[in-house]
Parts: C-alpha cells; sequence; structure tokens
C-alpha cells in the first residue's frame, strides 16, 4: 500500500511569525478544572506540535561527535530558558499538554549524525533556533488554551499509547489514492468498522482520552501537510482491503495490551 510522499509543513501556525512581541506568562490563580474538550481542540493541538518540535529538537543528543563536543553543555541556556516557561505554568492545562508533548517527543527520539564538527556546530544552531522559534510559538498560542489546573497525573505507558494510536490512526486515514480504479471509501470500510469498536471498547475514560488527543493531533498534521502522491496502486482492491485489516488488527492488539 503506498500512502504517498509528505513533503514539508508549509503552512506556520496561527500568530506565532513574531518571535519576542509576547510576554512569558505569568501563573494564574486557580481556576476550574480543564475541559477534556479543551485539550483535544485544534488550538490545543497546534500547542502541542509546536511543543512536540521544540523538544525533540532540544532533548535529541549527539551521536559519534568529536573528542570534546559537547551538546548538551551548549545547549544549556536553551534549556533553561524552556525550564523557565515551563515553571511559569504551574499546573494549568497547559502545564498538562507541554508535558504530553515532552513524552510524546522522547518517545520517538534519536539522535545527530555529528561525527563532522562542522555538522555538530550547525546542528546545535539548528536547535537553537527551534527553540526560540518554538517558544515564540508557544506564548503566542497560550491565550486560546483554558489555563485552569489540572489534577490529572499522565499514566506512564501514555506516550507508547499514544504512538499507537496515531500510526493506528494514520493507517485509515490515508492522503492519497489507495488502488488504481477503487475508492478509498470501500478499501477502508471494514477497517474503519473496527477501529469504531475498539473506540466504544476502550476500558475508561483515560483510554478514551489519550486516544482522542492522540487523533486531534494527527487530524492537526495532516490538514497542514502538502503531500506528493505516488501513483495508486495496481494490486486488486479486494488484497488491498484485506491487508489493511489484517494491519489495523494487529495495531489494535497492539493497544489492547497496553493498559493506562
Amino acid at each position: 500500500m503506498r500512502a504517498g510522499l509528505a513533503i514539508t509543513m508549509l503552512f506556520a501556525l496561527a500568530g506565532c511569525d513574531s518571535p519576542g512581541n509576547v510576554a512569558d506568562p505569568q501563573p494564574q490563580p486557580q481556576a476550574k478544572p480543564i475541559a477534556r474538550t479543551v485539550l483535544e481542540s485544534e488550538d490545543s493541538a497546534k500547542f502541542r506540535m509546536a511543543a512536540r518540535r521544540l523538544y525533540a529538537s532540544l532533548g535529541m543528543p549527539s551521536c559519534d561527535a568529536p573528542a570534546g563536543f559537547d551538546r548538551k553543555a551548549q545547549l544549556e541556556p536553551d534549556r533553561a530558558e524552556v525550564a523557565a516557561f515551563e515553571a511559569r505554568l504551574g499546573t494549568s492545562g497547559a502545564a498538562f499538554q507541554l508535558a504530553i508533548a515532552r513524552a510524546d517527543a522522547e518517545y520517538t527520539l534519536s539522535c545527530w549524525n555529528d561525527r563532522d564538527i562542522a555538522f555538530a556546530r550547525k546542528h546545535v544552531e539548528m536547535t537553537r533556533e527551534d527553540v526560540a522559534g518554538g517558544l515564540a510559538s508557544l506564548r503566542a498560542l497560550l491565550p486560546s488554551l483554558d489555563r485552569g489546573p489540572v489534577h490529572e497525573p499522565i499514566p506512564a505507558r501514555s506516550a507508547a499509547f499514544r504512538g499507537l494510536v496515531r500510526r493506528l490512526v494514520e493507517a485509515v486515514q490515508p492522503q492519497c489514492q489507495l488502488a488504481d480504479g477503487a475508492a478509498n471509501e470501500a478499501i477502508l470500510a471494514p477497517a474503519l468498522e473496527l477501529v469504531r469498536q475498539f473506540q466504544t471498547r476502550l476500558p475508561d475514560a483515560v483510554h478514551r482520552h489519550h486516544y482522542a488527543i492522540a487523533k486531534a493531533d494527527v487530524d492537526l498534521e495532516q490538514s497542514m501537510t502538502l503531500v506528493e502522491c505516488v501513483a495508486p496502486s495496481r494490486v486488486s482492491p479486494d488484497r488491498l482491503r484485506d491487508d489493511l485489516l489484517a494491519d489495523v488488527r494487529r495495531r489494535i492488539a497492539a493497544l489492547q495490551a497496553i493498559r493506562l
């Protein structure tokens, strides 16, 4: 099955193109607990997207760096700036979302190939730009978020759960035509029904909440991504439908093995 090639995220997050124009947030008085529907909103998904990019860049270590090159030490001021921003959010809904985004970023971290000192230095420069731009985006989005206190802990395995949900949602929301001469709806129908049944049988509100957050993140990313599609598969639609259904069953089984 060919899902197409994602080119790049071409659209800037709304209102996030003026670094430094929005002051760091000040601690807020306690208010009503944040609504889960707010955490799953588009603005919340934009906030998490910006935070994931920041944390992924800042948290990525060096691989095979030259002797004496210390990426972590060079980025300590940037790490301190992020920590100061986190501290100002206290236990608000925005802080909860930052923690979600950080866990998601750390769950998929790789490392920079820093064998060449010139590339190693460039990667540090790129991360500094990512931190500055990411914090500007987060500050700009903050006024649109519910910042009431959150008393809901984040389960230890929730990053793994959300990661698997994202892959499941992407599997049943292809952005390109799957088969030559067949509509995606017909190929996807059995798999989508299986996903619907899985959602209705999630064991509790915590699982449903983290499923909805992960789906909101995929929906936003797909809405902002331009995709260059390869030619549809010439495999028979029936074969594609059966392969997709088997793939979705495997993904659901992996999710069912995780208890939050």
